[in-house]
């Protein structure tokens, strides 16, 4: 058989033009603001609402032993007015609170019963707190408010059912 074709030969390649090397000098950048990250937003708070109280059956004539008449159903039977969890979670901030009057090196050994509105937003901050009865001391007031605005979030977010203000009684005992 005879050998095969050579291959075929390339082209030249064209030459391309050499471009002079341009210094190209950073221009000098504002100095920028430290990014901070952005807080993860919080979750929304839990629906904690109760569900109103619902019978639905056939209407009868008349009304019963309780003088209730037929109707619909519904209501708020039952219901707590809508506060469902605030109980516990009432529960939850007197445990906070006293843990953080505990903890607090100034306030640890007084002994003061006193009464504050507090304030919280939906995440748990403490947004305002308030002196509704006094200890007695205004220096004692002083030091348990300044405690409470310096908190700043609670572990726990509040119902979304939380009337607010929520009022709370605090007191501290001397050890011993």
């Amino acid at each position: 058989p005879p050998p095969p074709p050579p291959p075929p030969e390339k082209p030249p390649e064209p030459e391309q033009p050499v471009e002079e090397e341009k210094i190209v000098e950073p221009e000098p950048q504002p100095e920028l603001e430290e990014v901070k990250p952005q807080e993860e937003a919080p979750p929304s708070p839990a629906d904690d609402l109760a569900d109103p109280m619902q019978m639905d059956g056939d209407a009868q004539s008349g009304s019963d032993a309780f003088n209730i008449g037929a109707g619909k159903g519904g209501g708020m039977a039952g219901s707590g007015g809508g506060r469902a969890g605030n109980a516990s979670y009432s529960q939850y901030l007197a445990y906070a609170f006293q843990r953080l009057l505990r903890d607090n090196p100034e306030l640890r050994n007084l002994a003061f019963r006193l009464q504050a509105e507090i304030w919280l937003s939906s995440s748990g901050d403490i947004t305002r707190a308030e002196l509704t009865r006094s200890s007695g001391d205004p220096e004692t007031d002083q030091k348990v408010l300044a405690a409470l605005r310096a908190a700043g979030r609670l572990e726990e977010r509040p119902p979304a059912s939380l009337t607010l203000p929520v009022r709370i009684a605090l007191q501290g005992k001397r050890p011993g």
